[in-house]
């Protein structure tokens, strides 16, 4: 018999990309995998800012299970206010711990510093374009501005370093910025630009593994998109 083939999963959340966006933009990659897989529009984990969807995607629960409630809290004892980005604040296990306990091995790729130390249990590999390390500098080169569209490219263009250089990794989450749609509305150039770049490089990921399971989320104030193509 066989053996059984590992399965290569890719969650993403795009932060800021909601449905209207992708009805206006060019991503003829993403549209093809909505069609040959599912697609959705729900409500988001409120309130809807950043470290709270993060957490429940990564975790698969609700606030009030995982603990994450806002992006900062108030300290009554010491008046001081907090930001909610620290892993110890996690209640839940998060998919990387999920992942390892079923022998698989996980990246996480991220704009922001902050979603690793809120996230990162669990996790054989960590990367944030905010704060990249010498290594990842010396692979991919150093990321643009944090306050860019480019620097959410530099990590798609992670993902396809570690599926060549890394084949051992079978889960990836990535977590990109929502720069682009605080300064461009669905129609506007540079949301256009931005995202039918990013559907290129979507379309390379799935060119280097064409089976790879492939889950995408987004942040926004009404809602969540939600996305799943399996191309095995």
């Amino acid at each position: 018999m066989p053996a059984e083939k590992r399965r290569k999963i890719l969650v993403a959340m795009m932060d800021g990309f909601g449905p209207d966006y992708l009805q206006a933009s060019n991503m003829p990659n993403l549209k093809q995998m909505i069609k040959e897989g599912f697609y959705k529009t729900v409500t988001a984990c409120m309130p809807t800012v950043t470290n709270i969807n993060n957490a429940s995607i990564c975790t698969g629960e609700y606030a009030e299970v995982h603990g994450i409630t806002a992006n900062s809290y108030f300290d009554l004892a010491s008046k001081k206010e907090h930001y909610m980005d620290k892993a110890e604040l996690l209640l839940a296990p998060t998919i990387f711990e999920r992942a390892k306990r079923a022998g698989m091995k996980s990246a996480l790729l991220t704009a922001k510093v902050k979603t690793i130390t809120l996230l990162h249990r669990g996790a054989d590999i960590t990367a944030a374009a905010e704060q990249p390390t010498r290594e990842w500098v010396d692979m991919l080169g150093s990321p643009p501005d944090i306050y860019s569209a480019e620097i959410n490219y530099w990590i798609w263009r992670a993902v396809l370093a570690l599926l060549r250089e890394r084949p051992e990794i079978d889960l990836f989450y990535c977590h990109t910025t929502d720069y682009t749609m605080h300064m461009s509305d669905p129609l506007g150039d540079s949301s256009q630009s931005y995202l039918h770049e990013t559907d290129k490089l979507f379309g390379q990921i799935l060119n280097e593994c064409p089976d790879m399971e492939f889950y995408l989320s987004a942040r926004g104030r009404r809602f969540h998109l939600l996305c799943h193509v399996c191309r095995a």
